[in-house]
């Protein structure tokens, strides 16, 4: 708690504002699919939440150029205005019965979050020193889990009958995270007179500006190695829901008395999701103290070879105890290595570029989302073996590609390995 407290006020309301959109992401995303299936068909929503997802994307790269040369307040006030009214046009369409305003003002909000994001995660850079990065991108991970399971109980249990209110709840936390923005936030990064100029041509300034990113080599092998990493995750949850549906038969789990408790392929997926959930959120309150003394490079490093077992296991077993023991490998990798490797891509930016870097940082997540979605095509073609390797080989390659990075930290000019505490 005191190094909580100890924290810039920046990265405080950061913090509690990225809990607030991840709960409404989480009360609210999967079950619109819903939502919009009964009006639209369940084809044309899949293809309509797919580009809303290229959209935000696109959306944050205008906002990390934008994050850069106005300033992060600015973006984060003007994202989060149009954010308060789009959700409040939401609940009100949905009131009268308008499901096309209501998709209207989805992929504004949707717009909005992916302007935003860079910015966001800019602030927290900006505000916060290396040695304190570890501890906060913990608890923002720990936050962000703490998110899945409220928003997917609210939204479970009053999604149906209460979408009205689900919706004007997420407006009035809109308005919450406005005002905290407003009245609190400190724009500490200050636009350099060259950034600040105004630009004959924005989207020409913004290609030359990302085209300068992407010549950074050492971004190049994170963003590639970010992009593996994440998908042993993407692949392997896209692939195992129908893996165990098709495989796994009903298993006996436990036995109380005449009390037996008995899962199938569906059942034990929805069991593994509520585990690693549960787990995060009760192990991630003592992460801090388990790691504290550990090195950096190895809690990088035996992190992600954790994480990557772990996953590779749920790709090729039907035993439930041996899944179950999966996720617990799989957490313990990800609140090792998660914050080092979030901490470790702050050092390797210049802080006048933060919001470029950190948007182009999302084509990694927009990989590793595709390559999810090819695991299942891969998965109708190759045997479970075959997928659990190709799934491991993700981790060791991206392990491998992290530990070649020769780290500088940008804000110096003295360079800083990964083998450092």
């Amino acid at each position: 708690m005191d190094n909580l407290l100890k924290l810039h006020i920046n990265v405080k309301i950061r913090l509690i504002d990225q809990f607030l959109r991840s709960l409404a992401f989480n009360i609210l995303t999967p079950f619109m699919i819903i939502y919009f299936s009964g009006y639209l068909g369940a084809f044309n929503t899949g293809v309509i939440l797919m580009c809303n997802l290229v959209l935000s994307f696109i959306a944050g790269l205008y906002g990390g150029h934008f994050a850069d040369n106005w300033g992060r307040k600015k973006l984060l006030l003007w994202a989060g205005s149009i954010r308060l009214i789009t959700t409040s046009i939401m609940a009100i369409a949905v009131s009268i019965n308008l499901p096309m305003l209501v998709l209207g003002m989805v992929t504004l909000n949707s717009l909005c979050i992916g302007a935003s994001r860079p910015a966001g995660s800019a602030m927290i850079a900006d505000s916060s020193q290396p040695e304190e990065r570890k501890f906060i991108y913990t608890v923002d991970y720990w936050l962000f889990n703490f998110s899945m399971v409220i928003g997917a109980t609210l939204g479970g249990f009053l999604f149906e009958r209460y979408l009205f209110e689900l919706i004007l709840g997420i407006a009035t936390s809109a308005l919450t995270s406005l005002l905290l923005i407003i009245f609190f936030i400190q724009d500490t990064y200050t636009p350099s007179p060259i950034q600040n100029q105004v630009k004959k041509s924005i989207l020409k300034d913004m290609i030359l500006n990302y085209r300068s990113v992407l010549k950074d080599n050492v971004f190049r092998v994170f963003i590639f190695a970010n992009l593996l990493n994440i998908s042993v995750q993407t692949q392997t949850m896209d692939y195992i829901a129908i893996r165990l549906k098709n495989e796994m038969e009903h298993q006996t789990l436990f036995t109380i008395g005449d009390f037996s408790f008995a899962v199938n392929g569906i059942n034990m997926f929805g069991l593994l999701y509520s585990i690693n959930s549960f787990l995060i959120i009760i192990l991630g309150l003592f992460t801090t103290r388990l790691f504290k003394k550990l090195s950096t490079s190895f809690l990088l490093k035996i992190g992600i070879i954790l994480y990557s077992v772990g996953f590779t296991v749920l790709a090729i077993s039907n035993n439930p105890y041996l899944l179950i023991f999966s996720e617990f490998l799989i957490v313990a990798g990800e609140l090792m290595y998660i914050p080092i490797l979030q901490s470790l891509m702050v050092d390797i930016i210049p802080p006048e570029s933060r919001g470029a870097y950190m948007a182009t940082n999302e084509f990694g997540n927009l990989g590793a989302l595709m390559l999810g979605s090819l695991a299942v095509s891969l998965g109708a073609i190759f045997p479970t073996w075959t997928m659990g390797g190709i799934i491991l080989f993700c981790g060791i390659i991206s392990l491998f590609l992290l530990n070649t990075i020769p780290v500088t930290k940008k804000t110096s000019k003295t360079p800083v390995e990964i083998s450092s505490n």
